[in-house]
């Protein structure tokens, strides 16, 4: 598809908080006995209903599973009821309508189902909620779907309609706009994005309750947590896009990996999952404070990309400019289904939900092996650097760890009683990690060319031992014929090279003299990956993995480029490739688009980004897929404190991993791969070793459990229990603590039930 691009001024005006609310009736209990028979009415009869009611009132549109839909065509609000219980999910809060604390603009936010961004022509960017931009000026009009009701907002001032559909199905919840029947009627205004239902079933101030976002391992944010100065939480579903550009690193930070976030209040709680466009969403979550009665999280589709860009106009003065997508996103739809849940629902229902969920749509597919629990390693094969020969600096490949160096490893840790083993080489290929793009599994001479590649994969096969070989389509740092660098890069908005830099962690900015690369444009990426897979067999390779496919996600805004949405299909398409070739695939910290590929999970986050809004991390992540499909947690040689990564591993039902390397530590300095510096193996074998042998017993007889409830007991005390009753506290404080009349030691822990 063509990616172009418009050009506005830098100006940047954004107007109206995003939120939304309802106030509801006594009509409402009256409709209620009518719900049954609205299945079968067609749409005039459902307006003359409407008509028929009070101003304001709530109608009966369809009803499944034991729960209705009921609609107001005077607001374009509605809410779901649970007749059973009476749990009723709102499509916007309720709110005092006499309190004059409340602005009016505010007033009107809360009735608001829908929010748009949109664009003037001087790069100006607004955002205008449905009340009052479009409801009130008669912009509004409705009809009866199959299951629910499509309501049309239209924005008269600035032509631009956009149509939400409101489903009912299975007892569950669909809001979803089909994309192309936006409509875009004045020149002056560009829609930039949209937000779906942004208060649907908010918590107001006095109540208790919390939003759950998906923030690497998953967060809580309490109701009324009085953090509200602290800011508001916005994050890019699979991270930001890297073709956008990027000038300062924003510091550590998590991904978003599942499109899923939730909210738990008293009168009814719910798990959103965005079932599609998720590659193109973004999550926003707030709290109750000096601006706002609501505590609320919710998605937002961005429907034209945007950035700064700068230029030097004719006296060679520097001028900077915001940048558009020109085209809308190449997908169908952009829907997200609320399943609805019990008010005052846990965090672990939530997972047991969606994990119940992602089974079913075959996102996840595999299962974990009962009474398995391998230990993960992450070898590095070589490293690119300077290397003097005879007193001239050479550009040379460095090996790390040879495939005999691998070999020996595997072999003293079976010595060592450690046996079940899931192992990922990275950097085996010829050239080092940084060359061209590689098309071909050519064994690397440097760490022992075609036949000890060969022993090695016979080695693994031999001895049981899952053995996976990273392979890096995306990142160019050399050009070879089919893959130039300059000329077939991804291109960001402003048509220059999307090229991705390290950052300092200290300061925060770019390192100009360390290695960067540029990314393979996403047409491009799919050739590489079908060539990488028909080569996999003759290198005696049964194993693959494709770190950046998994994690890093992004578009080309050029001629040959594709969006975000189109660029995952390609991701998508190559995963399966190379799965299908090699027999079985190893994914690290997988997007949720990858998850279906995945025979195990290496390195999936622990903690979150730790957003001063947020009251806790949890396991949501482990949650879902423990018991579905084995993970690691990332390499334990690489944290602070190993005896708290040991817990980590308890308490998230996680494999231990460690990143090794066999030799040559000196020559990682100045090259991406200095955190390695300290990870020789031989340093960490044995306690490597002592660690799965402590804990191993205990996880191997939860592998193929699910998690079924997660408690934080007291400040840095939490407890896992499984479904088969087996149970662990885990102490991470520096002092004793007594739970239920028994003492955990510091930095210890406490099993039951195994």
């Amino acid at each position: 598809m063509k990616k172009g691009l418009r050009i506005g001024c830098i100006a940047l005006a954004v107007i109206w908080p995003a939120v939304s609310l309802y106030a509801p009736t006594a009509a409402d209990t009256e409709m209620a006995g009518t719900t049954a028979e609205t299945e079968q009415r067609t749409t005039a009869e459902m307006k003359q209903i409407t008509v028929a009611s009070a101003e304001g009132a709530y109608v009966p549109v369809c009803s499944s599973s034991g729960r209705s839909l009921y609609f107001n065509e005077e607001t374009g609000t509605f809410y779901v009821e649970d007749t059973a219980s009476g749990n009723r999910w709102k499509s916007t809060p309720s709110y005092d309508d006499t309190d004059e604390s409340l602005k009016s603009a505010i007033k009107a936010a809360y009735d608001s189902p829908l929010f748009i961004k949109y664009a003037d022509n001087s790069g100006n960017i607004y955002e205008l909620p449905s009340k009052t931009a479009s409801v009130n000026l008669d912009g509004m009009s409705w009809e009866k779907i199959s299951n629910g009701v499509r309501v049309t907002f239209t924005f008269p001032k600035q032509g631009i309609t956009v149509p939400v559909e409101y489903v009912l199905e299975n007892g569950n919840l669909t809001v979803g706009v089909v994309l192309a029947d936006i409509r875009e009627e004045n020149a002056k205004c560009r829609l930039t994005g949209f937000s779906l239902l942004p208060y649907f079933n908010a918590g107001v101030a006095g109540e208790e309750g919390f939003l759950l976002v998906p923030d690497g391992s998953g967060a809580i944010i309490g109701f009324n947590n009085g953090k509200s100065a602290n800011g508001s939480y916005r994050q890019y579903v699979y991270g930001r896009d890297s073709a956008i550009g990027m000038t300062v690193a924003s510091g550590y930070y998590e991904n978003a990996l599942l499109p899923a976030f939730g909210s738990s209040a008293p009168g009814g709680s719910c798990l959103a999952v965005i079932t599609q466009g998720a590659s193109r969403a973004v999550l926003n979550a707030s709290v109750s404070g000096a601006n706002t009665i609501c505590n609320t999280v919710y998605s937002e589709c961005v429907y034209r990309e945007n950035t700064m860009a700068s230029f030097n106009d004719k006296s060679w003065n520097k001028k900077e400019v915001r940048v558009f997508e020109e085209d809308p996103p190449a997908m169908e739809r952009y829907a997200v289904t609320y399943l609805l849940m019990d008010g005052g629902a846990s965090y672990t229902d939530m997972a047991s939900v969606c994990r119940e969920y992602l089974l079913v749509a075959g996102t996840l597919g595999s299962e974990t092996p009962s009474e398995s629990y391998p230990l993960y390693l992450n070898l590095y094969g070589s490293v690119n650097n300077i290397r003097h020969i005879l007193g001239f600096p050479i550009e040379s490949e460095i090996a790390l760890t040879t495939y005999q160096d691998a070999i020996d490893i595997l072999g003293q840790l079976e010595e060592k009683g450690v046996s079940d083993l899931v192992v990922k080489y990275n950097n085996w290929i010829r050239g080092g990690p940084e060359s061209s793009i590689p098309v071909k599994a050519a064994a690397s001479g440097t760490l022992g060319g075609k036949s000890n590649l060969k022993k090695l994969t016979a080695y693994m096969e031999q001895n049981d031992i899952a053995g996976f070989f990273d392979v890096n389509l995306t990142d160019m740092y050399k050009s070879r014929w089919g893959y130039i660098r300059t000329l077939h890069s991804a291109r960001m908005l402003n048509q220059s090279p999307a090229i991705e830099y390290l950052y300092s962690l200290s300061t925060l900015q770019r390192e100009d003299d360390m290695p960067n690369w540029y990314l393979l444009r996403p047409d491009k990426v799919g050739t590489a990956a079908q060539s990488m897979a028909k080569s996999l067999a003759d290198a005696g390779i049964s194993g693959v993995s494709a770190d950046t496919l998994c994690h890093k996600l992004y578009s080309s805004f050029n001629e040959q480029g594709l969006d975000r949405k189109n660029a995952e299909t390609v991701w998508t398409n190559s995963l399966k490739a190379l799965r299908d070739a090699a027999g079985k695939m190893l994914c690290d910290r997988p997007n949720a688009y990858a998850l279906s590929y995945a025979d195990c999970i290496a390195s999936l986050p622990t903690q979150s980004t730790q957003n001063a809004l947020y009251d806790a991390d949890i396991p949501f992540l482990q949650m879902v897929l423990h018991g579905v499909i084995s993970y690691s947690m990332p390499a334990n040689n690489q944290y602070a404190d190993f005896r708290r990564s040991v817990l980590t591993a308890l308490e998230t039902g996680s494999s231990l991993q460690f990143a090794w390397i066999a030799r040559n530590a000196e020559h990682l300095d100045g090259t991406q791969f200095d955190i390695l510096f300290s990870a020789e193996y031989s340093n960490w074998i044995d306690d490597a070793a002592q660690a799965y042998e402590e804990i191993a017993p205990f996880m191997r007889t939860v592998s193929g459990r699910t998690i079924s409830n997660h408690e934080i007991l007291q400040d840095n005390v939490r407890r896992t229990t499984y479904d088969n009753g087996a149970v662990v506290t885990v102490n991470y404080n520096d002092y004793d603590v007594v739970v239920d009349g028994e003492t955990i030691a510091a930095k210890g822990y406490k099993i039951a039930g195994a």
